[in-house]
């Protein structure tokens, strides 16, 4: 999670500007999303709360998706010395 705080922008106290990982445009590039605050306590339980969150949901998914690969590897690979080397790049 990346993100920047900037201050006094126009009538905002607190100016969030975040990247969770996730959103994105269709080129690929980085989709940043805004968030205007106007106490120091409601920025923090953002940032702590809800970008932590979305963080560690695209980890889960991520984990997942490397336990199915692993299970195809082990279902549709016979070969030892094939299964070896696969096991080095993805365990």
């Amino acid at each position: 999670m990346k993100y920047k705080i900037q201050r006094n922008v126009g009538k905002a106290k607190y100016l969030l500007s975040y990247y969770n990982g996730i959103n994105q445009h269709k080129d690929g590039s980085e989709f940043w999303g805004i968030k205007i605050f106007r106490s120091k306590k409601k920025l923090d339980s953002f940032i702590k709360n809800k970008l932590n969150y979305e963080v560690e949901d695209k980890l889960k998914d991520l984990t997942t998706q490397m336990q199915m690969l692993q299970s195809l590897i082990r279902v549709y690979v016979t070969d030892k010395d094939v299964l070896n080397k696969l096991k080095q790049y993805f365990i």
